[in-house]
């Protein structure tokens, strides 16, 4: 056998988890098609903008953990038990901040009015988002 093996990963969306601005995704390499033997083949992933490895192994599904927000592109290569390599293939992972902000605020406040003494209809009050929030935060670090 001289032919080399091949096997497509494809692209994985996730969300945020709710707690941090990361997700943890799993991700499915299929059997791969050889004319070698197709479930001996050594698939390995690459980051591709670092070049760490962080999988090597055949068919199955492997966990890529506290993957940022963005999209981040993994490069993968293949080589059977004849020792013929594939060409590099690739995939990406995107993570989107699907996650809502969660808005927290303060209970019974008090806001005084101030009156210009002219006019009644002039009187005016002051109320700042800090004097109203109570813990409210975004899992990506935006105000909120």
């Amino acid at each position: 056998d001289e032919t080399a093996p091949s096997v497509t990963i494809a692209s994985v969306t996730a969300s945020t988890n709710p707690w941090t601005c990361t997700a943890n995704v799993s991700v499915t390499v299929p059997t791969p098609t050889d004319g070698c033997n197709a479930t001996s083949a050594v698939v390995v992933v690459r980051n591709a903008s670092t070049g760490a490895v962080v999988y090597t192994g055949g068919a199955g599904s492997f966990s890529l953990t506290n993957q940022p927000c963005g999209v981040t592109t993994y490069n993968y290569t293949l080589t059977d038990c004849c020792g013929n390599e594939s060409g590099v293939g690739s995939f990406t992972v995107t993570v989107a901040d699907k996650t809502p902000p969660f808005a927290s605020a303060k209970r019974d406040i008090v806001v005084s009015l101030t009156y210009d003494g002219t006019n009644a209809g002039n009187a005016s009050a002051k109320l700042l988002a800090s004097q109203v929030d109570n813990g409210s935060f975004d899992n990506c670090g935006l105000p909120v």
